[in-house]
């Protein structure tokens, strides 16, 4: 019960962007509510906590009091304070399982998020978005192709690396093969070109140890050639959402060939050099920052919701030097450990989709990672000393 609550908590953002399309309203927001359950059960349980996490938790708290602090300087008047706010959504996501450590069961958070997420993916591919670009439809939600992407790629690399295991083997191949065709079908090129990297690096890895033949990595690219050629024959009518793909993905080598990536490149790319432009423009801006919430306003003259999709300059922009220090600290004392970790991979990929696409207070599934990579380690820390 614990991990089905975390669940629809972590991923409370992507289920509720659905909500309109099927005439759903609630009275209290999706991901305010499981959050007031989550410190429910988190204050019942306070005690199950292990002092050993709590300088880690030490390290976020004292990274997001300097958060508040710029408060006192930022040109954001109203979404500073919602900024503050929504960033304890991040914490909750990583101190939950901290707390419930002794019950919380890793395997059965990563099958609920996988059945979860799966579905909506190929709710969202096959249903949604051909309506989108064909007709013009639930245009509201366009920008989910971007989350599709990203857990399509998630739900991959845990099906792959971490290994999770149903009571039927055939479950496993079924939702490979369902997140493999979202994957490439939801346009998303973060999730596609990340996803693929790690499991390339995964897999020279294993050569290297000798725990993998080279030819398993052969088997492996002609599955995923299988898999795209049945993909586009059984669903020939969807036969321009692979042009899509394969469209914005040849964008990417355009850019870095000097030619025109297309608007969001472009769109980016500005936005990244504003960022840097104005980290730099005095030493009060590089140290401090410009204060939370201050990206928007300073960009583009609106207070409200905006970041350079990337949380490195985003947190240089926003709390400047002293708050990347701070929160590199906590990053790189969280993920420091001396046993083998297959989190590391799901981590890397996280992070690399965080320096390219995500915003500061969007990170519940990356702070989620990083708890679970925690408790990981210190189980495996555990059963390491017993034998």
């Amino acid at each position: 019960m614990i991990e089905v609550l975390y669940t629809f908590f972590i991923f409370s953002g992507y289920i509720k962007s659905y909500f309109p399309i099927w005439n759903v309203y609630l009275p209290i927001d999706f991901t305010l509510f499981f959050m007031v359950l989550l410190i429910i059960v988190s204050i019942k349980n306070y005690k199950l906590i292990s002092f050993y996490y709590f300088r880690y938790i030490s390290l976020l708290f004292l990274f997001y009091t300097w958060l508040i602090f710029t408060l006192i300087y930022t040109s954001s008047e109203t979404y500073s304070l919602t900024k503050v706010f929504l960033f304890l959504t991040n914490i909750i996501a990583f101190i939950y399982p901290l707390i419930l450590y002794k019950k919380f069961s890793i395997e059965s958070f990563f099958k609920y998020s996988l059945v979860i997420t799966s579905v909506l993916n190929i709710y969202f591919v096959l249903y949604i978005l051909p309506r989108i670009y064909l007709n013009d439809l639930f245009y509201t939600i366009h920008g989910n192709y971007l989350t599709v992407s990203l857990l399509s790629g998630l739900n991959i690399l845990v099906l792959l690396i971490y290994k999770i295991k149903f009571k039927y083997t055939s479950f496993n191949y079924i939702f490979l093969i369902i997140n493999f065709m979202t994957l490439f079908l939801s346009g998303g090129r973060s999730g596609l070109v990340f996803s693929l990297i790690i499991l390339l690096l995964f897999s020279l890895t294993k050569v290297k140890l000798k725990k993998i033949k080279p030819i398993r990595i052969f088997q492996i690219l002609i599955f995923l050639l299988i898999i795209i050629y049945i993909s586009y024959v059984i669903f020939e009518e969807y036969s321009d959402l692979f042009n899509r793909s394969f469209s914005r993905l040849s964008l990417i080598f355009d850019a870095l060939s000097g030619k025109d990536g297309g608007n969001s490149i472009d769109h980016r790319l500005h936005m990244i050099s504003f960022s840097i432009e104005n980290i730099f423009s005095s030493i009060h801006s590089f140290i401090f920052g410009s204060g939370i919430g201050s990206f928007s306003y300073e960009y583009t003259g609106i207070d409200g919701r905006g970041y350079p999709h990337n949380i490195v300059l985003e947190i240089l922009f926003e709390s400047g030097f002293i708050g990347l220090i701070l929160f590199m600290s906590f990053l790189f004392y969280t993920i420091s450990n001396k046993y083998q970790n297959v989190f590391g991979w799901i981590f890397l990929y996280l992070t690399l989709n965080a320096l390219k696409s995500n915003g500061l207070v969007d990170l519940r599934l990356y702070f989620s990672i990083l708890a679970l990579m925690l408790i990981y380690s210190k189980k495996k820390q555990l059963k390491g000393k017993k034998c």
